[in-house]
């Protein structure tokens, strides 16, 4: 397929294949061109035997010359021959060591990619750029397996737990035994050491009293030599001189069984304590023991929640990973040690593939559209639409998502990234040359490392790398730094190459250069009519140059197309006689820069002149935006018949009248002409008193008087009306028999006569003619319509008051617009221009203005109006105002200092008095001002900017200025320029004119851009088709016009109806439903008193694409 032979073109995503299918070979080296033999370099970004030859039909190694090769590869260096412009065609492609993600997918917005994976841009981009993992698989029946793996590690380790725990009760269980054995022992041993001596401090106690008794037994009946006692009693058993008996057995037993009584009492008393002693010693083993046996108890416990809490949570975190789920270098570590089987995780772009290559996209199609159905949450329907919107166009485009994540990129064709050598030997190259080397020389080193199996941490900067290489490749600049060379310029990447003003689609696609155009500096033509342009002989000549050639061998001044050029580029007389055929044959198109509406761009009939400039008519200007201070003009020559038909039917200057905004018309006489026609029609004397003027039977009586200087131009004068529809019979108006009839009765025989009753009133008309209604008004109305009469001045009574300049501005109009009897400034004249477009036409209106401007100028040249500083006079006045508002505004300043007003208000107030002085000045210099001439009439016209306001700065006072920031100074300019201004007022002064300058510029970029936006957005608003058929539509009420700040009639003019409008009391149908309605229907409307409509609108359009 030739590649200009298309009808569309679709732009999508390339697969891998697509880009290796594209592919002459694959560049591995970072190399261009060799500096010595200037050859490219073989595999490098300008390699011949991937791209094509450098010199056409010839091989690299010059083995095969000529075209009779064609096709064939040297078996040498590998080289087809071929016409060297293939290396305008022939791509090539780099296989990427690690696949790389496509910025536009990450970094546009909406991030396409994180939309399709439900990931957010910032996540997405630190997987990218190697700063978080990403699950990529889980591997469910590993997972099923290790959860049951899991579950009977926990079981066994909880046993193992109980097994210890009561290996170690045992132990202190064993231990408390021997404890409470050893402590048995301890109190058998000391209760009998306890017994053994009671017993020997019992036998002493014995031993004793036996002894005792023996001596008493001995000693029986003899007298005690002394006082006898026993060694543990206080008490003597026999005082000395006693006399000693027997009796004294029973004393001793007595004195002995009590002791052995306290002796066994002391017994019972140690043996309870050593009981209590060791009871207490046993208790405390015990509760030692016991609370040790407790305390591993809940130890254990604790160890064994701890363990559950820790599975459960490994448990959780096994169950709970997903894919897409992201994971940090610290996460990820834990989770792969522990989980390495079930689940993969990983970085970069590859992971992202992987995740994106398994998407399905019909189930999330299915899925999404089941969440927009049963979510509450705005948001979240929100989020989904947006993610259905991208699946939606995937699968309807057939593109798959995976391609997004580029394997083999591709290099364009040598010839688009070109490489020059400069005179100095040095070279000149594109950057995407340096963008591409870097790429290369990062994949080829991303190649080495994982051949050698270089550490993960090496492996994974060179891919972030390689990612951030391609990245500035495809979109330099639009994350992180730009890449620049040496210099501070960023290097134009492949979307900068293709987007905004300078880039392929605006710049080379639509801005093309184009041929059979030229572009001058235009001057004005004040001769020309509003249809013609003046083109310069030559350009015009080299503009027509084909058609000329063409007519000359046509007309047989030529021979050949050979000889008719030779003629044409000498200049032959012949030559000239035919252009001025040809340039009658077709306009040529005028266009001036900026074109920011369709009227930037016109045709005209081309009137040949000498020069090199282009006569431009003076009218045309405001709709081109032109003045003739240096501007230029771009002239283009439509070639096909039918862009002729369209330049002359639809782009002529005469059929342009109206601004396409408003609809208010483009074409009104400005400047010079306004003040030509203002000086024509001014009346000299209006004072004068009209019955003592001079009269004239006829117009023509008194231009005839001005010619001979018995009057002038604008001295008032009394002249009797007259009009050619004084001639014209009412027969030739189409109305009713009965309306004629009438009109007949009351012996109206002419249309003028019509007329004249019209001018004093319809009310009048109804209330005299005997037999006219309503109704008769309405078609007598219609009739005059047709004949264009209804734009008409016509005076109400036939001899009027006028001037000779206005009868000769009348002379200028259409005899339907008569009598035009005022003072026209700029406003009057595009008034009449106004009503002559709609009342007589397109084609009336061109003529009309025209005959102004010739007006215009010729008696503007007439007025001789001039200005001199003498014209400027300062009003006496000036100084009262001054000191009096002086003295307003001190007063306010007191009442400050006092605290009666706020700063604010003293603002308000200071700023209000200064604009009222102001007012006053300006007021006392129009005073002093001639409005009939000089700087009076110029201000008055409208033939200036500004109208008085650049007076009173000459005359008056500047006034308040603002600063910078829009803000009133309140510290006016007293002075104005015929006084000169002082150095404070020149400095205040001067910040309007630089924040004028400056807005201008930022104000011009900014609508500019807003312009595009505009655009863009009026898509939608485009009308497609004729008739949508809809039945609904919006009702208009007058109270609703009113509420908006608009008439009833201007609220619907110009709409079409949607449903037929009937008289209220009639009920007669006065317009049908699609009617248009027109300035005739509107009147008949108001007529009627309706003050309600339904009517179409783009709101209610049912159309699929743009509106009916």
């Amino acid at each position: 397929m030739e590649v200009k032979n298309f009808d569309a073109i679709r732009i999508s995503l390339a697969s891998p294949e697509r880009i290796r299918e594209w592919s002459y070979g694959e560049v591995t080296k970072p190399e261009t061109i060799n500096y010595r033999t200037l050859r490219p370099e073989r595999d490098g970004l300008f390699c011949e035997r991937i791209f094509g030859p450098t010199r056409d039909w010839e091989c690299a190694c010059g083995k095969y010359k000529r075209v009779r090769y064609k096709g064939i590869v040297c078996d040498k260096c590998g080289v087809e021959v071929a016409p060297s412009r293939v290396r305008r065609e022939r791509m090539g492609h780099i296989e990427l060591a690690s696949p790389v993600s496509h910025i536009w997918y990450v970094k546009g917005v909406p991030s396409r990619l994180g939309l399709l994976l439900n990931i957010g841009p910032r996540h997405l981009e630190r997987v990218l750029y190697f700063a978080q993992y990403i699950v990529t698989n889980v591997n469910e029946d590993a997972r099923s397996r290790a959860i049951q793996r899991h579950e009977r590690e926990l079981q066994m380790r909880l046993q193992r737990m109980d097994g210890e725990i009561q290996e170690q009760i045992d132990k202190l269980e064993a231990e408390l035994e021997a404890g409470l054995a050893t402590l048995d022992a301890d109190e058998e041993k000391d209760i009998r050491k306890l017994n053994d001596r009671i017993n020997e401090e019992s036998s002493q106690v014995i031993a004793e009293a036996q002894k005792l008794q023996t001596w008493i037994h001995t000693n029986a009946g003899k007298k005690a030599s002394e006082d006898k006692f026993l060694s543990w009693s206080e008490r003597a058993v026999l005082r000395k001189g006693e006399l000693v008996s027997n009796d004294y057995d029973t004393i001793v037993n007595d004195l002995v069984q009590q002791k052995l009584n306290d002796l066994q009492g002391e017994s019972d008393a140690e043996k309870a304590d050593i009981r209590m002693r060791v009871g207490a010693k046993r208790d405390f083993v015990r509760n030692e023991l016991g609370s040790q046996i407790e305390s591993l108890r809940a130890d254990i416990e604790n160890k064994k929640d701890t363990l559950r809490v820790q599975m459960e949570r490994a448990l959780d975190d096994l169950k709970a990973l997903e894919e897409k789920q992201l994971l940090t270098e610290n996460r990820y570590r834990e989770l792969s040690e522990r989980w390495g089987n079930v689940f993969t995780a990983g970085m970069g772009a590859e992971a992202v593939r992987d995740i994106v290559a398994k998407l399905d996209l019909d189930k999330m199609q299915k899925e999404l559209r089941r969440e927009m159905r049963t979510t509450k949450s705005k948001q979240r329907r929100k989020k989904a639409a947006k993610r259905l919107r991208v699946v939606e166009n995937f699968r309807k485009s057939g593109n798959r998502p995976e391609w997004m994540i580029l394997t083999a990129l591709p290099v364009i064709p040598p010839e688009l990234r070109p490489m020059v050598q400069l005179d100095g030997g040095r070279f000149a190259t594109s950057d995407l040359n340096d963008l591409y080397r870097r790429v290369i020389n990062r994949n080829n080193r991303l190649k080495r490392l994982m051949e050698l199996g270089a550490p993960d941490v090496i492996v994974r900067n060179e891919k972030r790398m390689l990612q951030e290489a391609v990245d500035s490749l495809i979109d330099n600049g639009r994350r992180g730094r730009a890449v620049s060379r040496s210099g501070k310029r960023k290097l134009k990447s492949l979307s900068d190459l293709l987007k905004g003003k300078q880039g392929r689609f605006r710049r080379n696609l639509l801005g093309k250069r184009v041929d059979y155009s030229g572009r001058s500096v235009i001057v004005i033509g004040p001769t020309l009519k509003l249809h013609q342009c003046g083109l310069p002989k030559k350009m015009a000549l080299e503009l027509f140059k084909p058609f000329v050639m063409r007519r000359l061998v046509e007309n047989n001044f030529a021979h050949n197309i050979k000889s008719a050029k030779r003629m044409v580029d000498r200049m032959s007389p012949e030559v000239w006689d035919v252009l001025e055929e040809i340039c009658h044959e077709r306009p040529v198109l005028l266009n001036r820069a900026p074109t920011l509406h369709r009227l930037g761009i016109q045709a005209f009939e081309v009137v040949l002149i000498e020069g090199s400039a282009i006569q431009l008519h003076p009218l045309t200007c405001s709709a081109f935006n032109a003045d003739f201070d240096g501007d230029q003009m771009a002239v283009h020559v439509p070639l096909s018949e039918e862009a002729v038909r369209e330049a002359r039917e639809l782009m002529l200057a005469t059929q342009n009248l109206l601004k396409p905004s408003s609809g208010d018309p483009i074409v009104g006489p400005s400047k010079d002409m306004v003040m030509g026609v203002y000086y024509l029609t001014v009346d000299e004397d209006e004072k004068a008193e009209t019955s003592t003027l001079p009269a004239f039977s006829s117009m023509e009586e008194a231009e005839y008087a001005y010619d001979m200087g018995i009057i002038k131009l604008r001295q008032p004068i009394r002249v009797l009306f007259t009009s050619r529809f004084d001639h014209v019979s009412i027969d030739e108006l189409e109305i009713s028999d009965r309306v004629l009839d009438a009109l007949k009765d009351y012996n109206v025989k002419t249309v003028g006569e019509v007329m004249d009753l019209f001018a004093q009133g319809e009310r009048k008309m109804i209330g005299e003619i005997p037999g006219f209604g309503a109704a008769a008004m309405d078609e007598t109305r219609e009739a005059l319509r047709k004949l264009g009469l209804l734009g008409a001045s016509w005076p109400q009574e036939r001899l009027i008051r006028t001037t000779v300049g206005r009868i000769i501005f009348n002379r200028a109009l259409p005899e339907e617009l008569w009598f035009v009897n005022e003072l026209l400034d700029r406003k009057g004249v595009d008034t009449v221009v106004g009503r002559c477009y709609k009342h007589l036409g397109r084609e009336n209106t061109a003529t009309t203005v025209d005959n102004i401007k010739d007006l215009g100028f010729r008696f503007a040249t007439r007025s001789g109006i001039t200005i001199a500083i003498s014209d400027i006079n300062v009003p006496d006045k000036k100084a009262d105002i001054l000191e009096r508002t002086t003295n307003e505004v001190e007063k306010a300043e007191q009442q400050y200092r006092r605290g009666l007003i706020t700063e604010e208000e003293l603002y308000n107030k200071t700023v209000e008095l200064w604009t009222r002085a102001t007012d006053e000045v300006t007021d006392a210099v129009k005073e002093l001002l001639s409005p009939i001439e000089g700087l009076g009439a110029m201000a008055r016209s409208g033939a200036t900017k500004g109208g008085i306001n650049p007076v009173r700065q000459l005359a008056g006072m500047r006034g308040l200025m603002a600063d910078p920031n829009g803000r009133i100074i309140p510290l006016p300019i007293r002075s104005n320029f015929r006084e000169g201004l002082t150095a404070l007022e020149y400095f205040l002064s001067t910040h309007g004119a630089r924040k004028g300058l400056a807005d201008t510029a930022l104000r011009t970029a900014d609508a500019g851009y807003l312009t595009r936006r505009l655009v863009d957005v009026a898509q939608d608003v485009i009308i497609t088709e004729e008739d949508c058929g809809t039945v609904t539509g919006i009702w208009i009420t007058e109270e609703e016009a009113k509420t908006m700040g608009e008439s009833f009639t201007e609220r619907i003019a110009g709409r079409y109806l949607n449903a037929a409008i009937t008289d209220p009391e009639t009920g007669e149908v006065l317009l049908q439903k699609d009617d248009l309605l027109t300035e005739a229907a509107l009147s008949t409307l108001a007529r009627r008193g309706i003050k309600k409509a339904f009517v179409r609108s783009p709101l209610s359009c049912e159309a699929r694409f743009g509106l009916c």
